[in-house]
C-alpha cells in the first residue's frame, strides 16, 4: 500500500529488483494499491474496516489459489486530515492479534522524519518486531493489546513490565552462564591440543 510513494515508483522499483510486475499483477501475485484502496477507501479510516479489508484480501488471495498473502503499507496516511485517524494507533494494537491468526505476513513501514516521538512510541508498543535499518530487533517496548489498548489497566500493566525486565534478566545470564561455558570448552580443547593424552 504505498503512500509516500506513488504506485508507478513502486513498481519500479520492483522492476529493478527482477520482478516481472506485468505477469505478478495479471496473475494476482502483486497487487499495489493506494491509501485511498485500503486505509482510507470510504473516505474516513475506520479500524472494523481496515480488519474487514484484510480478511477480504486474505479470501482473495486464498480464492486466486495462494495461501496467504505478504503485505507492506506506508502509514503517512495516518498523518493525514482525514476523519478517524485518532483510532490509528488502536488500529495497530488490533493487527498484533489479528495478523498471527491469519495467513499474512506485513510490514508496517513508518517514516521516522514525519512522525512526532510521541506517535513512534505508540507504534512501539503495538508492534512485536521492529526493522531499524537493515536489522531486526525484537522489541522489549511492545505491549499485548489488552494493556496497549486500555489506559486504566495500570496494575496489569505494570506487573506485564516487571515480568519483561525478569525474563530479560533471566535471558542475560543465561547468554553469561552459556558464554562461560564455551570459554571453558575452548580452553580445554585448547590445553588437551596442546598437551595430549
Amino acid at each position: 500500500i504505498a503512500d509516500d510513494v506513488s504506485t508507478s515508483e513502486v513498481n519500479r522499483f520492483l522492476e529493478a529488483g527482477e520482478i516481472d510486475v506485468a505477469q505478478e499483477s495479471s496473475r494476482g501475485a502483486l497487487v499495489v494499491g493506494t491509501k485511498r484502496d485500503a486505509y482510507l477507501k470510504s473516505g474516513s479510516f475506520s479500524p472494523e474496516a481496515m480488519m474487514g479489508y484484510w480478511g477480504e484480501t486474505v479470501a482473495q488471495a486464498k480464492s486466486d489459489g495462494f495461501t496467504g498473502i505478504r503485505a507492506t503499507g506506508e502509514a503517512t496516511f495516518a498523518l493525514g486530515p482525514e476523519p478517524g485517524l485518532d483510532r490509528f494507533i488502536e488500529y495497530e494494537a488490533r493487527l498484533a492479534d489479528f495478523f498471527p491468526s491469519q495467513p499474512i505476513i506485513a510490514l508496517c513501514q513508518y517514516n521516522a522524519t514525519r512522525f512526532e516521538p510521541a506517535v513512534l512510541i505508540d507504534i512501539l508498543r503495538t508492534h512485536p518486531t521492529a526493522i531499524l535499518g537493515d536489522r531486526i530487533c525484537p522489541n522489549l517496548y511492545f505491549e499485548p493489546t489488552c494493556l496497549a489498548r486500555n489506559p486504566s489497566l495500570a496494575r496489569e500493566k505494570l506487573d506485564w513490565m516487571i515480568a519483561q525486565l525478569e525474563r530479560a534478566r533471566t535471558a542475560e545470564e543465561s547468554l553469561a552462564t552459556e558464554i562461560q561455558m564455551h570459554r571453558e570448552f575452548l580452553c580445554l580443547a585448547a590445553h588437551e591440543l596442546r598437551t595430549p593424552l
